[in-house]
């Protein structure tokens, strides 16, 4: 039996009758995944205040009488049903889908799927779609759920990736000859600007280094001048690596926290080999975290953990809102190797990148490019 604390019905919030602001329907469902209320907004963005009370009093009819009933937020089930039909329900398929991916992606993608996948089966459980047949899904149907993304707020970047993974439940009963067509396939992706991420300018990363040494950042200082210095991702790669990953004149990248999913060595610069010999990395354990809460330990830090701790640095060098972040010293690092060097083959190698023209791109993207006055230093004979 449904307690009473395991939802609250729904309620119109309009902004004191100001069609300008936002207006919304509010209500609480609880969530199984997460063991508690999630509260849910469904915007009313009607021209009218009479239209948007009428659409109010619909959805909440619907939506109360879901509460009512006992809904919750589910769990997506990680068992597989192998006996899919044009018949199967859409919640059979993302279950056939969820564990065929649980199988076959890293945990960071799955965890992504999962993600999105949720916000997917929230929508067709507020509009009562849980069991509606893969056969019957429809295009009107997909372009709804789409359109609610954007009348609820989603950025279109966001609107962008829900839209790609959910049409990749559609593509995969394809190639097993469930259905014919992606009722998701003919909606248009849209523009969005790419953040950049912004490279730091020598006397930021003077003062940078000057705060973090004097300020008790020692560890995130560390942890960015190997980011500088070996073009590690900070977010999977750098933060998981191990003492054994550094070897003699190499890092190794594990295949399973790279982002291209291949093992590979990284050659260890100079001044680099230098900050490891000064800390004495190598004599930790060696199945220790080379970065954990304090120095090297066998305890894996948060995803956001040097993330938030340079976030502080930032806002304290008035840094913040100028696109730096984690990720722009890998950048920082990759301009400085190429200008020294004007090495496209050395940058290939050292951002592990598949082929030249990739570098190619990234260089030109990163504003650099090869000082073709080189030619001129061509010896007389």
């Amino acid at each position: 039996m449904q307690i009473e604390t395991e939802y609250k019905l729904c309620r119109v919030a309009n902004s004191n009758g100001d069609l300008k602001k936002p207006w919304y329907v509010e209500y609480y469902i609880f969530s199984e995944t997460q063991n508690k209320l999630i509260r849910k907004r469904h915007v009313l963005a009607q021209k009218t205040a009479k239209e948007r009370y009428a659409h109010a009093k619909l959805f909440s009819d619907h939506v109360n009488k879901m509460l009512l009933a006992g809904h919750t937020i589910q769990k997506i089930s990680k068992k597989k049903n192998t006996d899919l039909s044009p018949e199967s329900t859409i919640i059979e398929a993302i279950t056939n889908f969820i564990a065929y991916k649980e199988k076959t992606t890293k945990l960071r993608t799955f965890q992504s799927y999962t993600s999105d996948i949720r916000n997917f089966t929230a929508y067709l459980e507020e509009n009562n779609l849980l069991e509606i047949t893969v056969a019957k899904f429809t295009e009107t149907i997909a372009t709804k759920y789409i359109d609610d993304l954007s009348i609820k707020g989603f950025s279109n970047r966001r609107r962008n990736n829900l839209k790609a993974t959910i049409s990749g439940i559609f593509n995969f009963l394809i190639k097993r000859k469930i259905i014919d067509t992606n009722p998701f396939e003919g909606i248009e992706r849209l523009n969005c600007v790419t953040k950049k991420h912004a490279a730091y300018q020598k006397n930021l990363v003077n003062d940078i280094k000057k705060y973090c040494l004097e300020n008790n950042y020692e560890q995130l200082w560390l942890f960015i001048s190997f980011i500088y210095y070996a073009a590690i991702r900070p977010g999977e790669e750098l933060r998981r690596l191990l003492i054994s990953d550094i070897k003699e004149k190499t890092i190794f990248i594990d295949g399973k926290i790279a982002k291209n999913n291949r093992s590979q060595h990284i050659m260890i610069p100079e001044p680099l080999q230098k900050i490891i010999n000064q800390q004495n990395l190598r004599n930790y354990p060696q199945n220790h975290y080379v970065f954990s809460y304090n120095g090297p330990g066998t305890v894996l830090v948060g995803k956001h953990y040097f993330y938030d701790k340079h976030v502080e640095v930032l806002k304290k060098l008035n840094l913040q809102g100028q696109n730096y972040d984690l990720y722009s010293w890998k950048h920082t690092g990759v301009i400085a190797l190429f200008q020294a060097t004007q090495n496209i083959e050395l940058i290939r190698q050292h951002c592990r990148h598949s082929d030249l023209a990739t570098t190619q791109k990234y260089l030109r993207d990163l504003g650099l490019f090869i000082d073709y006055e080189q030619i001129n230093r061509f010896p007389e004979i």
